[in-house]
């Protein structure tokens, strides 16, 4: 599974609701963060195409549903402000999962066992033993 990271940006708050109570029951779901007022941000393994086909079409929603990562960060937040380019970072950093395997011996520790971590941390987590 690959995770992609998106920056959803609704036309009203109370979409921004029904944005993140869907994300939130998506099973491809990492993380979801509402950002502010009309903004929410999501890491997931599901694709752009499912992510409009379920928001946009499914719920006759107007939305702009953006790809964002390190690379294309500048790019897409040239036009926000100061405070909120910072808390989408945040959010981009906080999904990044480590390549430390302490950090992964640290979590197995805290969460009781591999079974508890996320998909996406076991996938990590598989990739680095891997190598």
């Amino acid at each position: 599974m690959l995770y992609n990271k998106f920056l959803i940006e609704c036309d009203y708050i109370y979409n921004s609701g029904m944005v993140l109570s869907a994300l939130e029951y998506m099973e491809g779901t990492h993380e979801v963060s509402y950002i502010t007022g009309n903004i929410v941000c999501v890491d997931t393994c599901e694709t752009f195409e499912y992510l409009y086909k379920n928001l946009v079409v499914r719920l006759d929603l107007t939305l702009g549903i953006t790809p964002i990562d390190e690379n294309n960060f500048d790019e897409v937040m040239y036009s926000y402000n100061k405070i909120i380019k910072k808390q989408v970072s945040d959010f981009i950093k906080e999904c990044d999962i480590s390549e430390d395997i302490n950090y992964f011996l640290d979590l197995i520790i805290d969460e009781g066992g591999i079974k508890n971590l996320t998909p996406k941390e076991k996938q990590r987590l598989n990739e680095l033993s891997n190598k």
